[in-house]
């Protein structure tokens, strides 16, 4: 079975990619699915016209030498028997250039058909889009049409009308062939007459359209033919195959093939190789082996099938197919090395954050290059055909090298990812008569979001009694890696301190900072607990061996585990998906990028098999399909009541909880704000537009990425209620300390004060907008505290009155506070921030900026320069 779905992702599935592109495309413009068909068989009819004419030609010449050769061959039946017979006839064969086997040419036609046939009867039997949609007297195009019933049977027309259209076809086709030719083509006509006549008929119109289209083919030709015989009976000279041609095409076209099918995807992959590995652990497989689909697809895109049409070309045709095919790759290289780099952050199933911003400049740009790439490609295929085979072969040989490099990093990450992973299920206790000290952090969630939220859901002050919202908090970084150490391990670990300490490699110095409060803690006697460590060992499986030198801590990791789906399948059907397309659209010229990106979706149209893997959102109130990450932190932060253990004695603990539910955006349904598998909020929208303006600020909630953040922001504070509630019921609330952080914002442009224009040389100062919320011990209330803060306050927070004169046991240095400081120097780099790029002993050059005071002063965001 693994090999025959091998053998269908490398002759079926490029074909069957390509109908998805076209027909998706179409649909996009016409809305509606059943012109999209049309389309789609027009499309088709037209790209393989010259190979379904050189069938013909190619079956006409084959039944032209039997019927020369006949006579001859009659006679020598007639006259000899047994091996005479056989050496004769072989004989000769050898001097007519003639094989039995020849006779196989003319079902080329025919053979070709099947490959089509099926990709189309796959795409189109699976297309979801086609499910309920009408086309004329066609009411549903994903069942059979039914149009007529007779004595409650309802009679199928469209198969019918196909078979008719079928058999004219044929014989106008069949007109001068012998009768066993015409007979295969009626059996044909009658054959598709009974695998399709139960088909949903968005199937059997484009089958029905194709053969309209041949029977216009062939009227055509046959005219054509005709006349031809009637005008002009001299026979041009053939243009010869030129010498290299075909090693200058087989070359180019495996180069492209490496290039698209296995470097290109494999370098994604390889650049952070632990965000693919699937978390659920009866599912975990190394991601290199997700690189065999796309690997089989470059193989059937760019060599088998191209192979089919240069084998079938006549000599003219040869040389410019491998012309084509050196030029292709050069435009390929460039577009892919050059272009669509930098378009932001990309989800593991590579769909981008933001859909990118293919600019009109950029266009222009690209497409003259691409231009001068061709001609240059078209000339020295011409003129230097030496070169360019040395230039094809070592291009091939190098990427493929370099894409087995990446294969090797890929597994080696994933064994390391292996032994990280366990199935124990997080746990911690809370005391009722001693002292508890709790640190949440939610992974980018935004500070400035939080009067909004306790303006449109009041009764969630009752839930965060005691609580102080510090509302001018500011992050250190622009993204974890730079903010999270002074969050978890103090001023000591902002991203200049960091960078001072340049006799250690960053990720020590944030393992470190990992590890500050629970050896404080642990020192003075408290039980610990780390859930989901940020970035751990630089890792997004985070190695929580890091922590096994702390006496009385125990470290967890969350991923997938309380999920109440199973995403693996979903997830593997997508990715493999999305891996070739991904490279299609990267290796593809900036002014066809869109159309292939189609907003992450890269043209799928059958939802049922992707839409487990990642949620769809079709406008800000809109959405459907379930996203796999967002359910997992979803579920896991609405079960931090069943890992919570009570201790009706004086024990004192310590946790650490990291969520990445605020990370991981999704529209959920209002006003409940849950997981939902098809999300309409267009009602409940319209009728509270009026709840993005707090205190006359006013907060754009305008796209749907701006209100996926919003609801998840919302979501965890929903769930955080819950258990605060639950803690309540357990008497544990007023004896624990509670601190809500985060480690950065994000830049969606929400707010007029921190737009990019206002604040130089950065595009929104939302990035570094942190959560902070303080609760200590027995207070009451819900306060706002506009002092000047940040994230990096949470370890003294977390031991202020609790242990005297705090050290840091790293660097010797006190804990200390810097609230109410009159600036802070803070770092953003939202290019580089990869850990694969990252990881040295100092954090590349990004731009510094000292903030005075005030995040909402665009004044008081001093630049100070890149370093």
């Amino acid at each position: 079975m693994l090999f025959l779905s091998y053998l269908y992702t490398l002759v079926i599935g490029p074909i069957e990619q390509i109908f998805e592109i076209v027909f998706a495309y179409m649909n996009r413009f016409s809305k509606n699915p059943g012109v999209s068909v049309v389309a789609l068989s027009l499309c088709f009819s037209i790209l393989v016209l010259p190979l379904y004419r050189r069938a013909d030609k190619i079956q006409e010449e084959t039944r032209e030498r039997e019927e020369r050769l006949s006579p001859v061959i009659k006679h020598i039946k007639k006259q000899f028997k047994g091996d005479e017979r056989f050496m004769i006839l072989q004989t000769y064969y050898r001097q007519n250039n003639y094989s039995p086997l020849s006779v196989l040419a003319g079902s080329v036609s025919l053979i070709l058909q099947i490959p089509f046939f099926i990709a189309a009867y796959r795409m189109l039997s699976t297309c979801t889009l086609l499910d309920g949609a009408s086309f004329g007297p066609i009411k549903d195009l994903g069942r059979p049409d039914a149009m007529f019933s007779v004595g409650g049977v309802a009679i199928n027309v469209l198969p019918i009308l196909m078979t008719l259209i079928n058999i004219v076809s044929g014989m106008v086709y069949g007109k001068k062939m012998p009768m066993k030719t015409k007979i295969q083509l009626w059996v044909m006509a009658a054959l598709f007459l009974v695998l399709l006549y139960a088909s949903p008929s968005g199937m059997v119109l484009y089958w029905t359209c194709n053969n309209i289209f041949a029977l216009i083919k062939n009227i055509v030709v046959r005219i054509a033919g005709n006349f031809k015989e009637k005008s002009d009976k001299a026979v041009k000279e053939q243009v010869k195959e030129r010498k290299g041609a075909r090693a200058t095409f087989v070359l180019s076209a495996a180069g492209l093939a490496v290039l698209s099918g296995l470097y290109l995807t494999s370098a994604v992959m390889a650049q952070s190789p632990r965000e693919f590995i699937n978390g659920e652990s009866t599912m975990m497989v190394s991601p290199a082996l997700y690189l065999t689909t796309p690997a089989l697809m470059g193989i059937g895109m760019c060599l088998l099938w191209p192979s089919v049409f240069y084998a079938m070309a006549s000599g003219r045709g040869k040389n410019i197919i491998s012309g084509a095919m050196f030029s292709l790759l050069l435009v390929a290289a460039v577009d892919s090395q050059f272009f669509g780099k930098d378009y932001g952050t990309m989800s593991n199933v590579l769909v981008y954050e933001k859909t990118p911003n293919f600019g009109g400049k950029t266009r222009i740009i690209n497409l003259l290059i691409v231009v001068g790439v061709l001609a240059v490609g078209f000339v020295l295929a011409r003129f230097a055909g030496g070169l360019v085979r040395v230039v094809a072969a070592v291009s091939c040989v190098t990427l493929l090298v370099m894409g087995c490099v990446n294969v090797v990093k890929i597994n080696e990450s994933y064994s390391a990812v292996e032994s990280l992973c366990d199935d124990r299920l997080p746990e911690f206790t809370l005391s009722r008569e001693g002292k508890n000290v709790v640190v949440i952090m939610l992974d980018r969630a935004i500070g400035p979001y939080a009067p909004y939220i306790f303006n449109e859901k009041p009764e969630l002050l009752e839930a965060f009694d005691g609580f102080t919202y510090y509302s001018n908090t500011v992050s250190f970084g622009s993204n974890t890696n730079f903010s999270a150490p002074s969050l978890y391990g103090g001023y000591d670990y902002t991203p200049d301190m960091l960078n001072e300490r340049d006799d250690m490699l960053l990720v020590d110095k944030h393992d470190e900072a990992l590890k500050v409060l629970p050896t404080i803690f642990s020192e003075e006697g408290y039980s610990c607990t780390v859930v989901n460590p940020s970035l751990a060992g630089y890792s997004y499986f985070p190695d929580l061996s890091i922590f096994d030198d702390i006496e009385n801590t125990e470290a967890y990791n969350t991923l997938f585990k309380y999920s109440p789906f199973v995403f693996g399948e979903s997830y593997e059907y997508t990715i493999k998906h999305n891996l070739y397309c991904y490279s299609l659209f990267r290796c593809a010229p900036v002014a066809l990028q869109r159309m292939l990106y189609n907003n992450g979706l890269y043209n799928e149209t059958s939802e049922d098999d992707s839409m487990y893997a990642q949620q769809v959102a079709t406008d800000r109130s809109n959405a459907y399909g379930w996203d796999s990450l967002n359910i997992s932190e979803y579920y896991t932060l609405d079960a931090i009541e069943s890992m919570t253990q009570i201790d009706d004695g004086d024990s004192c603990n310590y946790l650490v909880f990291a969520s990445k539910l605020a990370h991981d955006p999704a529209l959920l349904q209002e006003p409940e704000y849950v997981p939902a598998e098809v999300v309409d909020n267009t009602e409940f929208d319209a009728a509270n537009e009026d709840r993005f303006t707090v205190d006359g600020r006013f907060m754009d909630t305008g796209n749907y990425l701006m209100m996926e953040h919003y609801h998840v922001n919302m979501a965890s504070y929903l769930l955080l209620a819950e258990w605060f509630d639950y803690l309540r019921e357990e008497g544990v609330y007023d004896n624990t300390r509670i601190i809500i952080v985060s480690d950065h914002g994000y830049y969606q442009l929400q707010f007029e004060e921190l737009k990019g224009g206002k604040i130089e040389h950065i595009e929104d100062g939302e990035l570094l907008t942190s959560l902070l919320m303080f609760k200590d011990f027995g207070s009451a209330g819900f306060t706002v505290d506009d002092t000047f803060a940040t994230s990096a306050e949470t370890p003294y927070l977390a031991t202020k009155d609790l242990i005297e004169n705090p050290v840091n046991p790293y660097t010797g240095n006190s804990i200390r506070s810097e609230l109410g400081a009159e600036s802070q120097l803070v770092f953003v780099d939202i290019y580089d921030w990869d850990l694969t790029k990252n990881n040295g002993t100092k954090f590349l050059p990004g731009d510094w900026y000292t903030i005075y005071g005030d995040i909402w002063d665009s004044d008081g965001w001093v630049y100070e320069g890149k370093w």
